[in-house]
């Protein structure tokens, strides 16, 4: 008789299962339980972050790896993100307040913003990426007398920015 069948319930070995599990209980028990553990997820690793942050400011730490600091806001960072993408993908509470922050800068826009701000979007496209691309391409292959890095960026983002068919 195994653990799966006395439980009634598959037991898994692995961590990501684990994990996987868990959240589910966690969804069935009670989403403000679940909510709440997001948000200390968040906060902590946001505060993991800032305190490893301020600690290497303050000793002198400048070496940018080998560090147990450089470990800790890389934890920090990670923990945030994981969180701010699990309340992305869930639709939850920092979902909700979209549109009452688009809603508050749709009020407060100025015009003569909203002609550069387009500018910057349009250059995020797939069309401005590639110009974008062509430009630095072209003062690569200066700096580098080559012309093969230019080559390499301009066909790598070129390729990614190109839409589909």
């Amino acid at each position: 008789m195994s653990l799966a069948s006395v439980l009634g319930a598959p037991v898994h070995t692995n961590l990501v299962g684990r994990a996987h599990d868990t959240v589910a209980e966690l969804q069935q028990n009670g989403a403000a339980t679940l909510a709440l553990a997001v948000l200390a997820v968040l906060v902590g690793g946001v505060a993991m972050f800032l305190g490893a942050s301020m600690w290497r400011s303050w000793s002198g730490e400048r070496r940018a790896t080998g560090s147990a600091l450089v470990g800790l806001q890389c934890a920090g960072l990670a923990a945030a993100l994981i969180a701010l993408a699990y309340q992305v993908r869930v639709g939850a509470w920092l979902i909700s307040a979209d549109p009452a922050v688009l809603g508050w800068f749709a009020e407060h826009r100025s015009n003569s913003v909203t002609g550069p701000a387009i500018a910057v979007t349009d250059a995020g496209g797939p069309a401005g990426a590639i110009v974008l691309a062509v430009v630095f391409g072209a003062v690569l292959a200066r700096r580098a007398r080559s012309p093969i890095p230019a080559l390499v960026l301009i066909g790598t983002v070129g390729g990614a920015a190109w839409p589909p068919p």
